[in-house]
């Protein structure tokens, strides 16, 4: 198989082999409402997000594991599994969190 680092086949070759082989569905999803990524048993998440101006730093998790903050006006290539927003104080955000994400749903079936 081949495939960029970056890329959707890429992705679901190392979850498959994470998940012994089990296959992943993969849709394509595009919000610009950031509290549309919801933490899903067997959903992961694969593309470029986007945080906007009310967003300080975002944490991008694998299961329960931080795999890397981000900050205001930025953006990443990466799957993940949830995302925690905070503001200006630090505070964690659970509505209205402004960005852009582009990418992929990746089920488990």
């Amino acid at each position: 198989m081949h495939y960029t680092l970056d890329s959707e086949k890429h992705v679901l070759a190392v979850l498959e082999r994470r998940y012994d082989g089990q296959k992943f569905i993969s849709e394509p999803f595009e919000t610009t409402n950031l509290n549309d990524l919801v933490e899903k048993e067997d959903i992961f998440y694969f593309g470029i997000i986007t945080l906007g101006a009310n967003v300080t730093k975002a944490i991008l998790f694998d299961g329960d594991k931080e795999i890397i903050e981000i900050v205001k006006n930025s953006q990443i290539i990466e799957y993940f599994t949830k995302v925690k927003y905070y503001d200006d104080m630090d505070v964690e955000i659970l509505t209205d969190v402004k960005g852009r994400f582009r990418g992929y749903e990746m089920t488990l079936e």
